[in-house]
């Protein structure tokens, strides 16, 4: 969800742990305590191009790094 839908001050948007380092002066991070973890997807199409094969890589070094991959 874009930041400039969040500025109506009406507008409630989850978002992952990592926008709390990226938020505005005008938004308010708050964690949920007892939240469920967020599941992302990283989605790219069949017919990858030189740049999605490299973005695929880039993703999948990182999440083996973190431990975030089943062996």
């Amino acid at each position: 969800m874009s930041q400039h839908d969040l500025r109506d001050g009406i507008t409630l948007a989850p978002a992952g742990e990592a926008a709390a380092t990226a938020t505005p002066a005008d938004l308010t991070w708050r964690p949920l305590q007892g939240a469920p973890a967020m599941t992302i997807h990283l989605v790219l199409p069949r017919e990858q191009s030189p740049v999605h094969r490299h973005v695929r890589a880039v993703a999948k070094g990182v999440a083996h790094e973190l431990y975030w991959l089943a062996d």
